[in-house]
């Protein structure tokens, strides 16, 4: 990760710990409790840490190297966690518009956006008309939601966490989106991202359901992209002459291996198991990382106040944040605790002679 905290030592010797409202618990030794899996976070600042402004334009995944073209018949499916801040309308899956400009919709690929922060508008355009459709409050804050947008001849269907939301029935001539490629993910998007999924066929609820939860087989049919966000290294010679900003690459886990070119998005690790579907900062579920603490944002600006309690040990993090008021981070009563903000740092030094001596450099 690529933010910093000075390092600190907390030395307490406090009365036992009585946790109130808003109180959470920050404990790495709990890290045993809970797997694992990675996921892309879409958040305010670029790789050397400098804060963007808040239209989020420079954090993207490009999938145009080959990108998938849907047709009439598709299924887009993603799994999000919306943070607060951004801007009104972000863009989840596609490049699409749904709001200000009729004439770009018209032409706009199968397109997934968040609207007015809390709402999913979905749809496209097919050349002649904009056929996008909005469902409010659906968008939690600080919440892992799942969406899937299924479309055949005749029926355009969104999910939320498995479950129907909304049905639009299509009648007359078949409507077939602008022969556009999904090239772009997350543009303006403000949070975490994981399991996206594209098919050339309208997936029913029940094959919806059945991978919701799991990897989904490469060979599963009508599969077209598959990006769990792990991270592969960039292997088409030097990543920084064709002007990429990083040296690795989102998989793509379909047979068309065509994997994403990210853009200052971070590729952060998420917690769950059978007791604790999230870390939730109680002392059964802790959080097992500070990072993962603050995300949950809604903890400490609903009124501020909040406390975050870190356990015993020595916490090697890089934490930067933005937003966050009247918070208090202190160690657990009785506890030595270190945060540890450095980080290390791979270099290649090779020989170099200067001034007759004999010296390396990177």
């Amino acid at each position: 990760m690529r933010n910093s905290l000075i390092p600190l030592l907390f030395l307490l010797t406090l009365v036992p710990l009585a946790l109130i409202a808003d109180d959470v618990i920050v404990d790495q030794s709990s890290l045993s409790q809970y797997q694992i899996d990675n996921c892309a976070q879409f958040d305010m600042f670029d790789f050397d840490g400098q804060e963007h402004n808040n239209t989020n334009t420079a954090e993207r995944i490009l999938l145009a190297n080959d990108p998938v073209i849907l047709g009439e018949i598709y299924t887009q499916e993603v799994w999000i966690y919306r943070m607060a801040g951004g801007i009104s309308v972000q863009k989840i899956i596609g490049t699409g518009h749904a709001i200000t400009n009729a004439n770009y919709d018209r032409t706009s690929p199968p397109t997934i956006l968040l609207t007015d922060w809390v709402d999913i508008t979905y749809g496209f355009g097919n050349g002649g008309a904009a056929k996008f459709y909005t469902v409010e409050n659906v968008a939690w804050l600080n919440r892992w939601i799942h969406i899937a947008v299924t479309k055949d001849e005749t029926n355009l269907i969104l999910y939320i966490n498995g479950e129907e939301v909304d049905h639009i029935y299509f009648s007359g001539s078949a409507q077939v989106p602008e022969e556009q490629g999904q090239e772009r993910v997350g543009h303006n998007f403000q949070g975490k991202m994981d399991n996206l999924r594209l098919w050339n066929l309208a997936r029913t609820q029940e094959q919806i359901q059945q991978y919701m939860y799991e990897d989904v087989p490469a060979d599963e049919p009508g599969l077209l992209a598959n990006y769990t966000m792990d991270l592969i290294s960039f292997d088409d010679g030097d990543w920084t002459a064709a002007g990429i900003p990083s040296p690795y690459k989102v998989i793509d886990r379909s047979p068309r291996e065509n994997h994403g070119l990210i853009y200052n998005v971070d590729i952060v690790k998420e917690y769950f198991s059978d007791d604790c579907p999230e870390p939730d900062g109680s002392l059964n579920c802790p959080y097992p990382t500070i990072n993962r603490a603050l995300d949950d944002e809604y903890i400490f600006n609903d009124g501020g106040g909040a406390r975050v309690h870190i356990r015993e040990g020595r916490y090697s993090e890089l934490v930067r944040r933005l937003g966050m008021h009247d918070l208090i981070i202190e160690g657990y009563p009785d506890e030595d605790v270190v945060i540890d903000g450095t980080v290390p740092v791979a270099l290649n030094w090779e020989p170099y002679d200067f001034d007759g001596h004999s010296v390396f450099k990177a």
